[in-house]
């Protein structure tokens, strides 16, 4: 039997097909259809091109990518059940953190490595701890294609060098998990890097994939408000007038603590936007499908990470701040291995209460987990987020997250984006700082500890 008879023979019997995904609405671009697709029908997207390429004529209407995509639909009941029992280990729950056993926060105990983080280098601090220790055989990361130094790529690292020169937030969403098809080939087992979305996309392809589950070691999280399509990264390039191969090194989070987007020439110039103004161009580059994600600490991970913004761990000095780690652990392993990397004198850490970690992010909160319950009903082609319970949502606040919704449609039209490709990027900055006026942005850490 062809192709194309297995096609129609299970399209009769019901099954679903890329196009049932509706992927104009509900693509995270995350892989996991790419890696469960028996007959390779399906290419990943790239950064700059951000879309599943569908080769219909090779697909087999097998029912595996409506399955597994996170996309269209996240039952978090299920995978609550599956990745913490209720009555087993003395799991905790959260309502907006999920579950968990412990919080901190934290540093790398290396400066080199806390400073060329993100925010801590935790995470790098943690994959080298177990490459060393021998519990991995490499870390799956995003870093920048050694040929195009300015375009991200996913890689599977297996040295000390390698790692820490991949360190760092990449701010470009592509098809992080479709090195997992290459990853199940491999010898070994390794720790992953992800965000929520990936996350979720693992956990739905583990039962029809289970060699994954014995692959991965770790999985570590990174927390996510919102994540931009490469065309931002393009967009900010274009406004300095910087021709691509000029381009010697492309940092998102570089310079003085909480750095910002830097482009370093070949000629020894760089020219830098500040990560507060570079964080705006969400409004205009946010993938569609970001606008209804519910999961902001990255909820089935092992470790789950993010910047900490309590403005006591800071200084009115710039020169003097460096970044500090929210970390939450959710399995006994992860809970385990942040233990072992204080003893071992890798990371500095303490334990604070989960109010400690929401603190750094009360925008972000309002912003996704209830502010995703309103926009779900001002659109007809939402994701299902089963088993995930509705908050509370002051009366006050819904006119907030309409206004929101409608700026977030109509700041990623191309008719918009035209309009700003006219301004500079300093009245750019201009119209930002009005924007958070207008929208009334709570003065919250992160503002306090920026300010």
């Amino acid at each position: 039997m062809n192709y194309k008879e297995r096609y129609s023979l299970n399209k009769k019997r019901g099954f679903k097909d890329f196009s049932d995904i509706k992927a104009k609405y509900s693509c995270h671009y995350c892989g996991a259809c790419v890696v469960v697709c028996p007959t390779q029908c399906l290419l990943p997207a790239t950064p700059g091109h951000e879309k599943i390429i569908w080769h219909k004529e090779r697909c087999l209407c097998c029912n595996l990518c409506f399955k597994v995509c996170p996309g269209r639909e996240v039952d978090y009941h299920q995978l609550n059940k599956r990745m913490f029992p209720p009555g087993k280990n003395g799991y905790q729950h959260d309502s907006e953190m999920g579950s968990f056993l412990t919080n901190y926060i934290g540093y790398s105990k290396w400066e080199d490595i806390r400073r060329r983080g993100s925010s801590g280098g935790v995470i790098t601090t943690l994959l080298l701890y177990l490459l060393e220790k021998g519990e991995i055989d490499g870390a799956i990361v995003v870093g920048f294609k050694k040929e195009v130094p300015w375009l991200p790529e996913t890689k599977l690292y297996k040295s000390r060098q390698e790692i820490i020169a991949a360190s760092q937030s990449k701010y470009a969403i592509f098809s992080h998990l479709a090195i997992l098809r290459q990853i199940q080939r491999e010898q070994g087992r390794f720790a992953l890097v992800a965000l929520p979305c990936q996350i979720n996309g693992l956990k739905k392809m583990e039962p029809y994939r289970p060699r994954l589950k014995e692959k991965i070691a770790y999985i570590f999280g990174v927390f996510c408000g919102y994540n931009m399509v490469y065309e931002a990264t393009e967009f900010v390039r274009k406004k300095f007038g910087i021709q691509k191969e000029d381009i010697k090194e492309l940092r998102y989070r570089n310079g003085l603590w909480p750095g910002g987007m830097t482009f370093y020439l070949k000629d020894g110039g760089k020219k830098s936007i500040d990560d507060f103004h570079y964080h705006y161009l969400n409004a205009v580059f946010l993938p569609h499908r970001c606008r209804y994600c519910g999961d902001f600490f990255a909820q089935y991970a092992d470790l789950s990470f993010g910047d900490c913004w309590l403005p006591e761990l800071y200084t009115d000095k710039p020169e003097e701040n460096t970044g500090w780690s929210s970390i939450i652990a959710r399995t006994p392993k992860g809970d385990s291995l942040i233990l072992r990397a204080i003893e071992g004198k890798w990371i500095v850490a303490r334990e604070v209460s989960k109010e400690k970690v929401k603190e750094s992010f009360p925008s972000m909160l309002k912003y996704k987990k209830r502010g995703v319950f309103v926009r779900m009903t001002l659109h007809p082609y939402s994701p299902r987020l089963v088993g995930i319970r509705k908050p509370k949502i002051p009366l006050a606040e819904y006119p907030y997250h309409v206004l929101y919704y409608m700026v977030l449609l109509i700041g990623g039209s191309k008719i918009f984006k035209w309009v700003i490709s006219l301004f500079s990027l300093s009245r750019l900055r201009w119209a930002i700082t009005l924007f958070k006026g207008i929208m009334k942005h709570p003065r919250d850490a992160r503002n306090k500890v920026l300010k």
